[in-house]
């Protein structure tokens, strides 16, 4: 008989879609859920990279903490599932669930990790900045939920990879911070419609957090010393971090948790 722990954070036999898998937030997530038992689908643009990070996953490779746990389900590579896709084609996402089904099951969970940034300050961001990001970043998640939730039966969860942008000024993210702050009202939208069905839709809001996209500011002496004066714990999350926060809301842990955002930023916000 599983333990009461076992209990609220079991995922085993169920099927979980990351996308941003190939690095990262996703890379993270998608290795925990991995490691608990989970059947994975790894999703990303980037199929070389994908492949890469399905490899240093099943040996317990850079992602997290600690080693793989053995993959009672048989073959290492048989519960990660590595799929690339364009989310911003509809086709191509109709396309990715249809592939989900056939190869890994019904969905349980969703975790829309993926994204990009086109920083420029507001004077100087054009419109092809501005539309690009969002179709990136809030029009694709929109067709993932859609599409991909509606499949879901009682019990799944969607979560949503915000940002503290959607909650305070962050220099130079004009489109980046329209993008999250649409999410989030995204995601309460979507969690109050299916709530009903017992399908639950969260967001994950990270403060600085050393990812892909955010090294090259981290590399900066000056700035770091900066921001960190700004985090009350002191320390700049990586994406580990945020994976036991996705795991909760992925869970019977996290089971009367629906439309809300879990912000994540060492205490940024609170400042």
């Amino acid at each position: 008989m599983n333990s009461p722990l076992e209990q609220l954070f079991d995922i085993r036999g169920k099927t979980a879609v990351v996308t941003g898998a190939a690095g990262g937030i996703g890379a993270c997530a998608a290795g925990l859920f991995y490691d608990l038992g989970a059947t994975v689908v790894f999703v990303d643009i980037n199929a070389a990279a994908l492949d890469e990070q399905i490899r240093k996953t099943v040996s317990g490779g850079e992602t997290r903490p600690g080693p793989a746990a053995a993959d009672a389900a048989g073959p290492v590579s048989g519960r990660a599932i590595p799929i690339a896709c364009d989310l911003t084609s509809e086709a191509e996402v109709l396309a990715l669930r249809d592939q989900v089904i056939e190869k890994a099951g019904p969905v349980d969970i969703l975790v829309n990790s993926h994204g990009i940034s086109k920083r420029a300050s507001a004077d100087e961001m054009s419109v092809e900045q501005f539309d690009t990001l969002l179709d990136v970043n809030l029009r694709s998640v929109f067709l993932l939920t859609a599409i991909i939730g509606r499949t879901m039966g009682r019990g799944g969860s969607i979560i949503n990879i915000s940002s503290i942008a959607a909650h305070v000024c962050m220099p130079n993210n004009v489109n980046y911070a329209a993008a999250k702050g649409g999410l989030e009202a995204m995601t309460r939208s979507f969690a109050g419609e299916w709530a009903g069905r017992g399908v639950r839709v969260n967001a994950v809001a990270p403060g600085p957090c050393r990812t892909g996209f955010t090294e090259s500011l981290y590399s900066q002496e000056n700035y770091v010393e900066s921001l960190l004066k700004k985090i009350p714990r002191g320390e700049i999350a990586i994406p580990f971090d945020m994976a036991g926060p996705i795991l909760l809301l992925s869970t019977r842990a996290g089971l009367n948790i629906t439309g809300q955002t879990l912000i994540v930023d060492g205490g940024f916000t609170i400042i």
